[in-house]
């Protein structure tokens, strides 16, 4: 509690009232007239020493105050990215050339390879921020008009773009720089530098892994899935992309570093489950596979601070059992066991399918 939350308006105008001596206070009164314009002041300006000590402090201030104290220590919010992808094309078009996809919009980049199997292929970037970008894929219209253009399809999304970091985000890096010391290739200063590339969602660093030198990294993307092979090799490029430790990247003079992605450990879900009457399992198994998908993903999430993941039947029961129309789950089987299943420390749950368990 703060030590101005007792100072409010009629508290303050109280004790005004009660230092006058042989006169009335009473409500409508003279003095009571008089003092109560100067008691809202100073109520107001104790609510603002109250905020004002809140902001002080970096686990109580709001946003635009945490900035400034995060700023003393060279630390900014991560703004929203543009995401990037793969264009695929039926003829070669101009960088620059600008189309649309539901309601958003891509800028053609550089062509990434030459004609294969009668396709050109181009980068392409959004041109809006954010995350929901990432789910989109399909056909893209033209709007710069190119000549002859039969076919325009985005293939794929290679660096998820990302949305604005949210203050519990910045308050909990703010806090972790007190507690790492980042220092010339140390550890703590790799996870910081892979971190910061966009479209990265967190890493594990394994020094010495194959000799003197060697570091391998492993990525997971800002959706906390696998990274596509166009952003492992961006990082790769950026950190040593020689392999050679002669420091041609950030990595420091001597160290080999390998940049690979997190796998997936694919997982099969079998469940026997009983409904209200109002569906039948195949009019809910999306929002069964739904409902799974969420709990892998709020694992997946916590990858990089974990030795390793391990994906419980009980967990995914309470998913299935929050969704619409299921009563009970009476068996659940994860790959046709009876069993949690731990993952290694380079794994993240994959879900393959949920399939209706039929008891005798």
């Amino acid at each position: 509690m703060s030590k101005y939350s007792d100072k409010t308006f009629e508290k303050i105008l109280d004790d005004m009232c009660r230092r006058v001596k042989e006169c009335s206070t009473m409500e409508g009164s003279f003095i009571y007239t008089a003092l109560a314009p100067f008691a809202m002041e100073l109520a107001l300006l104790y609510l603002q020493l109250e905020q004002d000590e809140k902001n002080g402090f970096a686990d109580t201030a709001d946003y635009e105050h945490l900035k400034k104290l995060a700023l003393d220590r060279g630390i900014i919010p991560n703004s929203a990215t543009h995401a990037v992808g793969i264009g695929k094309f039926d003829v070669e078009i101009p960088v620059g050339s600008k189309f649309s996809i539901n309601t958003y919009s891509f800028i053609s980049g550089d062509q990434i390879t030459g004609k294969q199997d009668g396709y050109f292929y181009y980068k392409m970037t959004s041109e809006q921020t954010g995350t929901e970008v990432n789910t989109v894929i399909g056909k893209l219209t033209a709007i710069t008009f190119i000549r002859n253009l039969n076919y325009a399809y985005l293939t794929e999304i290679t660096i998820p773009a990302e949305d604005d970091e949210e203050i519990e985000s910045f308050r909990s890096r703010y806090f972790e720089t007190f507690n790492k010391k980042s220092f010339g290739g140390n550890k703590s200063d790799y996870i910081d530098k892979i971190n910061s590339f966009n479209g990265v969602g967190g890493c594990k660093v394994y020094p010495l892994w194959n000799g003197g030198g060697t570091v391998k990294i492993i990525i997971i993307n800002s959706n906390y899935e696998m990274p596509s092979p166009t952003l492992v090799q961006q990082i790769q490029n950026e950190i040593d992309p020689s392999l050679d430790g002669e420091g041609s990247g950030y990595a420091p003079i001597g160290h080999k570093v390998t940049i690979e992605s997190v796998s997936r450990k694919t997982i099969k879900v079998g469940v026997s489950i009983q409904l209200d009457g109002s569906k039948t399992f195949e009019t809910i198994k999306n929002d069964l596979m739904i409902a799974i998908n969420n709990y892998f993903h709020s694992l997946s999430k916590t990858w990089d601070s974990n030795e390793y993941l391990t994906v419980r039947i009980a967990q995914v029961t309470t998913a299935l059992l929050n969704v619409s129309g299921v009563i009970d789950v009476t068996k659940c089987l994860l790959n046709d066991g009876t069993g949690n299943i731990e993952l290694t420390d380079i794994e993240i749950p994959y879900l393959s399918d949920v399939e209706e368990i039929v008891e005798s």
